[in-house]
């Protein structure tokens, strides 16, 4: 089975795996309700959907880049990257910090943009190669 463009995955010719509960659902509803379901319980993982695939229960899944850049890197050539540069959805990345902790979510925040700002960043994302995939907030207007 080929995809020739990204509107082919909404055909019930094709079955997407997925967790339950799971950010790609929304995807799905939202984008590609035609697709059939495969779906995996809340404990499922990565490794769970990647064996769907492998062993013929489903076609494709949608997930992150840096998940199948690092299932790719010890597996080459078992899967294939489609439409990175056409993503369904971004979503944030994300950090859980203890409630009522504003402070600290400050100097967390304060941390991640100095980062950003400073190139640290992008040297972390070129060193493990996936300075391509992932979505920046937009540089600053120099001024």
């Amino acid at each position: 089975k080929s995809f020739k463009s990204r509107n082919d995955f909404n055909s019930n010719e094709f079955t997407i795996v997925q967790i339950d509960g799971g950010s790609s659902g929304q995807i799905i509803e939202k984008f590609i309700p035609k697709v059939k379901q495969l779906n995996l319980p809340e404990s499922g993982t990565n490794g769970d959907m990647i064996a769907s695939i492998l062993t013929n229960k489903a076609d494709f899944l949608i997930d992150d880049a840096t998940s199948f850049l690092l299932y790719n890197k010890e597996n080459p050539n078992k899967l294939k990257l489609l439409y990175v540069d056409e993503p369904f959805a971004v979503f944030p990345a994300t950090m859980l910090l203890p409630p009522d902790e504003a402070r600290f979510k400050d100097m967390i925040d304060g941390v991640l943009l100095l980062i950003e700002l400073d190139g640290t960043l992008d040297q972390i994302l070129e060193k493990y190669e996936v300075d391509k995939v992932f979505l920046r907030n937009p540089q600053p207007a120099k001024r």
